[in-house]
Order: C-alpha cells, then structure tokens, then sequence
C-alpha cells in the first residue's frame, strides 16, 4: 500500500523524529520546509515534512506508534493518509 506521511513540528523538536524519518525506506521525500513564523523566537519556526511511502499496514502502526511516543509533550504532529490509486 501507498501512504502520505506528513509531519510538522517546531524547529526545536525536529531531532526528536529526524532520524525516525531519514530511516523510512521505501519512501520519496514530497516536501520539506522551515517556516520563520516569529522573528523574535527562531526556536518556535515550524518545520514541515512530507513523505510517500510504500509499505504494509504493519509498518505502518509501528511507524504511528513511534511518531506519537516521540512527539508526546510537543506541539508538532503527525498525520498518516492511505493513498489510493497512487502511482511512484
């Protein structure tokens, strides 16, 4: 199966999931962007990541499971779309 994963987090929680996400195989990076959203508090810019991945369900509650422990307490999310009819 095909899935669209899209992660946003503030800059200063991105190494929490960064080496999660740089391990994902069988994925193709869409999007990734810094957004400056406060001058005075760099810490807070948001960073954005998009990813489709090709790989079974199990994966991907594992995939889930890991994401929430490591951006528990945060103010970054995740969110896991099943994509249909999705060609690579």
């Amino acid at each position: 199966m095909t899935y669209l994963l899209r992660v946003c987090t503030p800059i200063r929680d991105w190494d929490r999931v960064s080496d999660l996400l740089n391990s994902i195989e069988n994925g193709q990076i869409v999007k990734h962007n810094v957004d400056k959203l406060f001058p005075n508090r760099p810490d807070l810019d948001a960073v954005e990541f998009i990813m489709v991945i090709d790989c079974s369900s199990d994966y991907v509650k594992t995939l889930r499971r890991e994401l929430a422990k490591r951006l528990s307490g945060t103010i970054g999310f995740f969110i896991v779309y099943k994509v249909k009819n999705a060609r690579l």
